[in-house]
């Protein structure tokens, strides 16, 4: 083996070696970003069961507004409707 082939050959080796570590970095990244959307995902079916656990609460409240819409006597939800 020539001295030029050697060092073709250790160049090659350089650059293969600067892929590897390129590619471990985009790993690295990727693994990353997949823990991220993992977290987004709690974080989302957190939302969704709070939002769930607010529709019954906010269901019982517009019921009681009707309640309270009847109860009030007329002309007081006359004066109630101008005041909007």
């Amino acid at each position: 083996m020539s001295s030029r082939e050697i060092s073709v050959a250790s160049r090659e080796i350089t650059m293969s070696s600067r892929e590897i570590s390129v590619s471990s970095r985009e790993i690295t990244v990727s693994s990353r970003e997949i823990t991220m959307s993992s977290r987004e995902i709690s974080v989302a079916s957190r939302e969704i069961t709070m939002a769930s656990r607010e529709i019954p609460v906010s269901s019982r409240e517009i019921s009681v507004s009707s309640r309270v819409q009847m109860v009030i006597p007329r002309p007081f939800m006359f004066f109630v409707a101008a005041l909007k």
